[in-house]
C-alpha cells in the first residue's frame, strides 16, 4: 500500500510504492509542478549569473575578474555539501517545508549579494545561495515524483528541465541589459523578486509532502567503486570544469573582442543561449544514433570552439558562428551523461543522480578556479585555453577508455528511478 497525503484536492503517492488503485495527482497539483519548475528555472539563472555580469561585479567590488569569478566557485562547494548532507540538513522535515526554506535561503542570498559592501560579503550571499541549491536539487526530483502520476512523470520533469535552458535564454542577456542600465546590483534584485514570487505561489498551490525516509550518503559514496565508474567521473570532471572555465569568464573575453558595447555582449549571449537550447533539443537523437560519440565529439567541439574564439578573434560573424557552436554542443553535453549514468547505474539510479550532481558541481569549482588563475596569468584568452585543455583530455578519455553501457534504461529500469537520476543532472544544461 501506498501512503497518500491530500490537500486542495491533490493526493500524492510516494514514488517506488505500489498504487494503491487512486490516482497520484488529481488535476489541481499540476500548478505546484509548474511554479517547482519556474523556480528551478531561477534556482540555475541565480548560480551562472555572476558570468554575464562578471566585469562590472569586479568593477564594482575593486577585484580582479579572476577574483570576481569565485563567487561561481563559491556557490558549486556549498551546492556540493547541500547536496551530500540534505538529509542531515532535512531530517524528517515536511518536503513541502524544505523546498519553500530552500527558495527563501536563496532570495536572502540574493539580496545579500545585491547589498554586498564588499567582496567577502557577497561571497557570504552566495555560500548562502549555494546550500540552498545543493538541498533543493538533492529534493525536487523526488517531489516531482510523488506529484505526478507515473504516466505523467516524462512530461511533468520536461516542464521542469526544459524550462531551465528556456530561462537562461531570456534570462541572462536580461540581467546583463539591466546591468548596463541599472548596474549588476539591479539583476540579483531582480533574481530576488522573482524568487519571492514562486516562494509565495508555492505556498499556495504545493500540498504537504511527509518525509518518508531518509537517503543515504554510504551509497552514494560506494558508487565510485564499481568498475568503469573511476574513469567516467574523472571524464565527467574534465568536461565540467572545461565548460565553466569558459563560461565563467566569457563577460571578460567579450568585452575584449567588443570594448563595452552592451548590445553585441547581449547578443552574443543571446546566440549562445538559442544554440545551447537547440542543442538540448536534439540531443536524444545524437544519443540513441551513438552515445560514446555524443559524448567525445560535444567535448571536442567545445574544445575547438574555444581555440577558435582565441585565434580568430576581430570578426563579429566568426564569433557569433564560434558561440553558436559552442551553445549547440554544451547544449548535448548533460544529456549524454545522464544517459550513461543511467544506463551504467541503472540499479541504484538515485545515488548515481547524487553522485553526477556532486562531481559535476566540484568540477564547475574546479573549473571556475582555473580559469581565475589563466585570466590573471595569461590574460582572457587564458580560461580558454586551459578548458580547451581539459575538454581535450575529457575527449581523449571518454573516446578510448569509457566503457559502453549494454542495455538501454527503458528495458531494466523502473521509470521512477530512472526519472530521478536524469532529473538530477539536468540543472547544467
Amino acid at each position: 500500500m501506498c501512503e497518500d497525503f491530500s490537500r486542495n484536492g491533490a493526493s500524492v503517492a510516494f514514488p517506488g510504492e505500489p498504487d494503491s488503485g487512486r490516482h497520484a495527482v488529481s488535476r489541481s497539483a499540476w500548478p505546484a509542478i509548474i511554479v517547482l519548475a519556474l523556480g528551478a528555472s531561477c534556482f540555475v539563472t541565480s548560480e551562472l549569473l555572476p558570468a554575464s555580469l562578471l566585469s562590472p561585479i569586479a568593477e564594482g567590488l575593486n577585484v580582479s575578474e579572476g577574483v570576481a569569478g569565485q563567487a561561481i566557485s563559491v556557490t558549486a562547494f556549498f551546492a556540493v555539501l547541500g547536496s551530500l548532507f540534505a538529509s542531515t540538513f532535512t531530517g524528517m522535515l515536511d518536503r513541502r517545508l524544505v523546498v519553500m526554506i530552500c527558495i527563501l535561503m536563496a532570495v536572502l542570498g540574493a539580496v545579500s549579494v545585491a547589498l554586498a559592501p564588499n567582496y567577502y560579503a557577497m561571497l557570504t550571499g552566495r555560500a548562502l545561495f549555494g546550500l540552498a541549491l545543493g538541498v533543493f536539487w538533492a529534493t525536487s526530483a523526488s517531489i516531482i515524483l510523488r506529484l505526478a502520476r507515473p504516466h505523467h512523470v516524462p512530461l511533468a520533469l520536461s516542464l521542469m528541465f526544459g524550462a531551465i535552458p528556456i530561462a537562461m535564454t531570456i534570462t541572462v542577456p536580461v540581467a546583463s541589459a539591466l546591468a548596463a542600465l541599472w548596474g549588476w546590483r539591479s539583476a540579483f534584485f531582480l533574481i530576488a523578486g522573482l524568487g519571492t514570487m514562486f516562494l509565495l505561489l508555492l505556498a499556495v498551490v504545493l500540498p504537504p509532502l511527509p518525509a518518508h525516509r531518509r537517503a543515504n550518503i554510504v551509497g552514494v559514496l560506494r558508487l565510485p567503486m564499481r568498475e568503469g565508474i573511476p574513469v567516467a567521473m574523472l571524464a565527467l570532471f574534465l568536461v565540467f570544469a572545461g565548460k565553466f572555465s569558459l563560461f565563467a569568464y566569457v563577460r571578460p573575453f567579450l568585452e575584449g573582442e567588443f570594448g563595452h558595447q552592451s548590445s553585441a555582449i547581449v547578443t552574443m549571449l543571446f546566440v549562445f543561449g538559442v544554440a545551447n537550447l537547440a542543442g538540448t533539443s536534439v540531443s536524444s537523437f545524437m544519443i540513441r544514433h551513438d552515445l560514446t560519440t555524443t559524448l567525445s565529439l560535444s567535448s571536442l567541439v567545445v574544445s575547438l570552439s574555444a581555440i577558435g574564439l582565441v585565434l580568430f578573434s576581430g570578426s563579429i560573424w566568426k564569433i557569433g558562428m564560434l558561440i553558436a557552436f559552442w551553445g549547440f554542443s554544451v547544449g548535448c553535453i548533460p544529456p549524454a551523461w545522464t544517459t550513461w549514468m543511467t544506463r551504467k547505474l541503472e540499479d541504484d539510479a538515485e545515488n548515481a543522480g547524487c553522485l553526477q550532481f556532486s562531481v559535476m558541481q566540484l568540477a564547475i569549482a574546479a573549473g571556475v578556479v582555473s580559469g581565475g588563475v589563466g585570466i590573471e596569468q595569461f590574460g582572457r584568452s587564458g580560461p580558454y585555453i586551459l578548458g580547451a585543455i581539459f575538454l581535450i583530455s575529457a575527449a581523449i578519455l571518454i573516446r578510448w577508455k569509457l566503457s559502453r553501457p549494454e542495455m538501454p534504461v527503458s528495458r531494466t529500469m523502473p521509470q521512477s528511478h530512472q526519472t530521478v537520476c536524469e532529473a538530477r543532472a539536468e540543472e547544467l544544461g
